[in-house]
């Protein structure tokens, strides 16, 4: 996204499983057709949270998180995935763009990005159509679980089916 002659990157960080995405929970059936199965799992099936960006350049690959995020783990996430992909991509000219989840607007965080001289886009609350990362995993997780019908027997089949959909997408 351009903004002002500024790269401006989304971020997002989103927990996917096995057996579908816990964002998208609906199931239209069409009469027309025979209804499909799903089956979940007793124990559950392992989970991944990936994080991932963007910019008009293109895409940073998936970094896969582990365990619960806070302040510190999302701070080590923007070094050690986001500002190698900015420097090659965007350059010095860009603004960062994330919602206004607690991780994100903590004073760690703040401070952080204040010492690298990263400038924020700020987004009022409650707006993720305002965050274009939120639109490109919506499209992303269609094209993980529900256009095939997918349910995952493995964190490394879900994993995998994820990265290709991800540098499958094309701008609009």
């Amino acid at each position: 996204m351009v903004i002002n002659g500024w790269l401006s990157f989304s971020v997002m960080e989103r927990k996917g499983n096995p057996d579908g995405s816990e964002g998208n929970i609906k199931y239209w059936h069409d009469l027309l057709k025979e209804p499909r199965s799903f089956f979940s799992r007793e124990c559950g099936g392992g989970s991944v949270m990936v994080c991932a960006a963007f910019s008009f350049n293109g895409q940073m690959g998936s970094a896969y998180l582990h365990g619960r995020q806070n302040s510190p783990k999302y701070i080590e996430t923007l070094e050690n995935h986001l500002m190698s992909f900015a420097k090659n991509i965007g350059g010095r000219n860009w603004e960062y763009q994330h919602d206004n989840a607690p991780i994100h607007t903590s004073n760690a965080t703040k401070n952080y990005l204040n010492l690298k001289n990263i400038t924020v886009l700020e987004l009022p609350p409650m707006s993720p159509d305002l965050n274009p990362i939120e639109n490109v995993w919506g499209i992303k997780s269609r094209k993980v679980y529900y256009e095939n019908g997918r349910q995952f027997y493995s964190v490394y089949a879900l994993k995998t089916t994820i990265e290709t959909v991800w540098f499958s997408l094309e701008p609009p």
